[in-house]
C-alpha cells in the first residue's frame, strides 16, 4: 500500500535523500512559503497523538540508518500513482493537462537527478547525492478500476481562498490515500497562523490517520508551463512531495535543529538562503562545519538555485 512505501521511505531518509530543494523564486520580502509546518501545528492540535507517530517514524529512521550501517542492503525503486484534482470555476485555475504532464517531467527528474541544473551543485555535496529511485506517474485506473486519464475537474468556487485548516476542498474529492498520491490544486491559500503567501502543503506520512492525505497546490506553481511561475521552476511539488515522504525543511529547529538527516548541514532560518549566498556559512554547529546547502529542495532558495535532494 501506498502509505507503507510512504513510512518505509521516511525509515530510510537519513541515508537516502540526501538534499532538499524549494520552488520558491522570490526573495526574503515577498514571504513565498510552505504551509506543512503550520498545517502540522493545526494538526497537532487537535491530534496530540500524531506526536507520537512523528517520534515512532524518527526513530524507526535511526534504526535503519543504523543497520544498513552494518548490512548494506539493495535500494529498490517505486513507482507513484498520482492523482491531480483541479478545483475551477472555468477560470486560468483549471490548468491544462500539458501542465499537470510538465510538473510530472520536473518530479521525475528532480526525483532521479536528472534535472538539467544539477550542475550547479557545489563541490561540499557532491558525494551525498544522488537517485530516490523513485518515479511519478498519473493515475490511469480509478478507485473502480475504469480507465482514467489522471485529472478530476470539480467545478466550486471552493478554490478561490482555501482555508488549509477547514480543508473543504478535501471534502469534494478524496482518493485512498494508501493507493493513490492526492494532489489538489486551488487559486489561493490561506491560513489564520501562516505569514506570507502559502504556494502550497503537504501532510506528513505519519498523520495520515488525523487527517485528509495529499498535498495542495496552488495552480501558478504547478509545472513551468501555462500559468506556472516559471522562475518556480515547479520546485514548490517537488518540496512537498518530500514533506509527504516525511522529510523536513533544512532549517528546521535552527543551528540546534535540522532535518534529521546527517548529511544536511543545519540552517539559522526560514529565508536564510533566500538569495543562494555563494559562502553563506549560518550555522557552525555541524561537524565538519560546511555552508548551507541552499541547492536542498527542502530549503527556501530559488528555483533556479535547487537542484538535489
Amino acid at each position: 500500500m501506498l502509505n507503507a512505501f510512504r513510512l518505509s521511505l521516511q525509515t530510510m531518509k537519513k541515508t537516502l535523500f540526501f538534499a532538499c530543494f524549494l520552488g520558491f523564486s522570490t526573495f526574503v520580502q515577498a514571504q513565498h512559503v510552505c504551509g506543512t509546518d503550520d498545517h502540522y501545528a493545526h494538526i497537532l492540535k487537535n491530534h496530540p497523538d500524531a506526536k507520537i507517530e512523528e517520534l515512532k517514524a524518527n526513530l524507526e529512521a535511526k534504526q535503519y540508518r543504523e543497520r544498513l550501517a552494518d548490512e548494506p542492503q539493495k535500494r529498490a525503486s517505486y513507482t507513484v500513482p498520482v492523482v491531480f484534482h483541479v478545483i475551477h470555476t472555468g477560470g486560468p485555475e483549471n490548468i491544462s493537462r500539458d501542465q499537470i504532464l510538465d510538473q510530472i517531467r520536473v518530479l521525475n527528474e528532480d526525483f532521479s537527478y536528472t534535472n538539467a541544473n544539477k550542475s550547479k551543485l557545489r563541490s561540499d555535496f557532491t558525494n551525498i547525492v544522488g537517485s530516490a529511485d523513485i518515479k511519478f506517474e498519473l493515475a490511469s485506473r480509478d478507485p473502480q478500476g475504469n480507465c482514467f486519464d489522471g485529472v478530476n475537474r470539480i467545478y466550486s468556487p471552493l478554490h478561490i481562498d482555501m482555508d488549509m485548516n477547514e480543508e473543504k476542498v478535501k471534502d469534494l474529492i478524496y482518493w485512498d490515500y494508501r493507493k493513490y498520491l492526492n494532489v489538489w490544486v486551488v487559486t489561493n491559500i490561506t491560513s489564520g497562523s501562516a505569514s506570507g503567501t502559502v504556494l502550497g502543503y503537504a501532510v506528513f506520512p505519519w498523520t495520515s490517520s488525523f487527517n485528509k492525505d495529499g498535498v495542495v497546490m496552488r495552480h501558478d506553481r504547478v509545472g513551468t508551463i501555462g500559468t506556472a511561475v516559471a522562475s518556480d521552476q515547479g520546485r514548490t511539488l517537488t518540496h512537498e512531495i518530500g514533506h509527504w515522504l516525511g522529510l523536513f525543511h533544512t532549517f528546521q529547529g535552527g543551528c540546534t535543529g535540522g532535518d534529521q538527516c546527517d548529511d544536511t548541514p543545519p540552517v539559522a532560518s526560514t529565508f536564510t538562503n533566500a538569495n543562494c549566498p555563494s559562502n553563506g556559512n549560518s550555522c557552525s554547529t555541524d561537524s565538519p562545519d560546511l555552508p548551507d546547502m541552499w541547492e536542498n529542495y527542502m530549503d527556501y532558495s530559488r528555483g533556479s538555485c535547487m537542484c538535489a535532494f
